[in-house]
This record gives structure tokens, sequence and C-alpha cells, in this order.
């Protein structure tokens, strides 16, 4: 057997939790291998220290356990427990030593210092809690061979915490970043749609200017249409007066006799600009296929006041 393998199982042989023939093996190596026969009995002692610690009352004192989490920062100690141990550690030195020295082996433990590791051990089992002593084997097991006990009890539930506050993170990423691509979505429609009302299709274009009737005014003349090309543009001119000059959305809609054809969503800000502008009026280019021969009305109506228009006007396509 090397030396490699008996390290890894000199925890066990000290529990006796080896097959007789692997044990045969492990103890013919400690005959000659006097570091591990020095693990060995670091072992053996620690667990006789272990052993000590119900038969040891120190009802004034914090237990070894209280001791050992103290000293780890354990995540499973209460507040009022945390506010015990700090009170009776500022007026206790014996206690204070062995949160240090405890603390010492678990950083010990962390870089695979052995030799750290057992001057500690054999410190404390000269201390006036010789079952804090085992608390160290946590440190020692970890350079030793990453001992489970330790992993289990001290690692894995900071694992655990880390890897729910890692998916509490992904899954707030991920609605994040759908509500970003709903975002990106509806300002890529409204970039489509300026781009479709900015390029113009090559040769002349007819230009439908409706004239429609203000707020509370009477009806206006209908404008007919001849659909003859494939896209029919549309241009209105609202009262600018009556458009605020924010981001305040307004829509425009053109309606058939039962159903909405197209609607559009434009902020006011927008619209005075495009009234403000020399084309003075906001044009829209609509496919003429959406608009078979039939009466439709377009209108613009304001988000506060969805059911009075600010501008209507009645037109008609023939073929």
């Amino acid at each position: 057997m090397t030396h490699d393998e008996a390290v890894l199982l000199l925890p066990d042989l000290s529990h006796d939790r080896l097959d007789a023939g692997v044990a045969a093996q492990a103890r013919a190596h400690l005959t000659a291998c006097a570091e591990c026969r020095v693990t060995a009995e670091t072992y053996e002692r620690l667990l006789g220290a272990a052993g000590s610690e119900a038969s040891t009352p120190e009802a004034a004192h914090p237990s070894s356990a209280e001791i050992v989490r103290f000293a780890l920062r354990s995540d499973d100690l209460q507040t009022e427990d945390l506010a015990r141990l700090a009170s009776h550690l500022r007026s206790c030195p014996g206690c204070a030593v062995d949160v240090r020295l405890t603390r010492e082996a678990e950083s010990a433990g962390r870089a695979g210092l052995m030799g750290n590791l057992l001057g500690i051990a054999a410190a404390l089992l000269d201390v006036r809690r010789p079952a804090l002593a085992a608390a160290v084997a946590t440190g020692l097991a970890v350079a030793v061979m990453g001992y489970p006990a330790f992993l289990g009890l001290y690692r894995l539930p900071r694992a655990a915490g880390d890897a729910e506050r890692a998916r509490q993170a992904e899954t707030r990423a991920q609605s994040d970043a759908q509500a970003r691509m709903r975002q990106l979505t509806d300002a890529y429609d409204l970039k489509l749609d300026d781009l479709r009302r900015a390029v113009a299709p090559a040769g002349p274009i007819d230009l439908n200017f409706l004239v429609g009737a203000m707020r509370d005014a009477g009806p206006t003349s209908r404008l007919t249409i001849k659909v003859d090309r494939p896209l029919i543009h549309l241009a209105i001119a609202p009262d600018g007066r009556s458009i605020s000059r924010s981001e305040e959305p307004y829509r425009f809609e053109i309606l058939g006799e039962d159903r909405t054809i197209r609607a559009w969503e434009l902020p006011g800000r927008r619209i005075r600009d495009y009234l403000d502008s020399p084309q003075g009026a906001v044009i829209f280019t609509v496919p003429a296929s959406e608009l078979s021969p039939g009466v439709y009305r377009l209108r613009l109506v304001s988000p506060r006041k969805p059911g009075s228009p600010l501008f209507e006007s009645r037109f008609a396509t023939v073929p």
C-alpha cells in the first residue's frame, strides 16, 4: 500500500470501518511511516476527546458545538445566541482561546497545512475543554481527504444557500431579459412603421390629404380614393394645440364598418414635430390590399379621452 493510499484510509481505520485485509495493509504501512503514525495517533486522541464531552459538565460555558459554530460563523446561530456567546467571550479568556484555535484549525484545513493542524490539535487536547479538539478534526480531515462530515455540516449548507441565491438571481435576470425583449420588440415595430412611412416607392406618389372635423365641429365631405397602386398614402393635419408636446402616446386608427383595419401610436412630441416640419402633416402609408372598396374612418384619439376623437375624417376607396 502506498503512502497516498494509506493517508486516505486513516479516518476509516480509526473508526474500524475497513475490511480486515485492507486494515492489515494500512497498519503494516504505519509501522514503516512515521508521518502516518503521527496522523493516526492524532485521530485516536481526537476520538477519545470527543467521547469525553458528555462527561465534562461546563454549565457556565458554551458547549463545544456552540464554540465551533461561533468560530466558523455558522448561519444557524440565532441573534440571541450570537449576543450571548459574544458577551461570554468578552469575559472568558479560555473560551476566547478556544474560538481562536478553532478558527486557526479551519484556516489551516482550507490551506492543507498538516503541520499546523497537528500542533493545534495537540494544544487543544491539553486545554480546559478537551472535547473541543474534536472540532479541529474538521480542519485536519480536510487537509487529509476532504472529510465528508465537514463538507456536509459546514460547506454544503453554505453551497446550498449560494445555489439558491444564484437560482433566484437567474430567475430575476430571465424576467428582466423577457421584459427587455418585449420593449425591444415594441420599439422594433415602431421603427418598422416609421420606415414604411418614410421610405417612398420609386416614381411619383399620390398623397391623399384628409380634412377632418375637429373636436366638437360638424361633419365634412368624404374623400374618395381610387385604389390603383400597391400603397395608399394618407396625410392628416390635426390641430396641434390639442396635442401636448410630451412622450404621452396618441393613437391613430383606421376603422372599417366592424373592425379596426390599422392602428398606430405616436408620442405627442413626434406628432408636433411632424406638424411643425415642412411637410406640415402626419403621413401614413397603408397597403392597398388592406383597404378593399368601402367606407372608412381615420381618427386620432387621446389616451385621456379615448371616446372623444381629436380628429376624424371619413374616406372611401373604389377600384
